[in-house]
């Protein structure tokens, strides 16, 4: 046990203080928090506290994410494949590349998840992530596609 802490911290004794952040754990560190503060389940503290750091790491406040339907539509009309065939296993030759773009407009510039892109493109998150790191060197090198999707990478 923690001698000497406040009974709030004496609470998640064990270190278990330690981890995490969100809602609940900064509520009982800090009760002047009120529930209609920003929280970020990563982060220990407020709405002030949380607002700085996520500036500092390069996010806003609320990411726009775009629909990812919206992502495939805009790909596969940039790159001149059918949108219907991203959403299913293949190894035609563009599917790979426009997959690979897919991926990291929709887990690199948007914030959506890996599960949620790989269930839509028919292959595991692993395989997302690895695509998401080609699509991005795609984009490096072609800066008309960057152009295209209205895109800086």
């Amino acid at each position: 046990m923690m001698q000497g802490a406040p009974p709030t911290i004496r609470r998640f004794s064990s270190r278990s203080f330690l981890v995490g952040g969100g809602k609940r754990i900064s509520q009982a560190l800090d009760p002047d928090l009120g529930d209609d503060d920003l929280f970020d389940d990563r982060i220990l503290g407020g709405r002030g506290f949380v607002e700085r750091i996520l500036s500092l790491a390069g996010h806003a406040e609320e990411r726009k994410q775009k629909p990812l339907a919206e992502i495939i539509e805009q790909v596969a009309a940039c790159l001149g494949v059918e949108s219907t065939g991203m959403r299913r296993p293949g190894r035609e030759r563009a599917l790979p590349r426009a997959k690979a773009v897919v991926c990291y407009v929709a887990v690199g510039e948007h914030g959506l998840k890996g599960m949620e892109v790989a269930s839509v493109l028919s292959c595991t998150p692993g395989a997302v992530s690895h695509a998401a790191k080609r699509g991005e060197q795609i984009l490096r090198q072609e800066e008309g596609l960057q152009a295209k999707l209205g895109l800086k990478v």
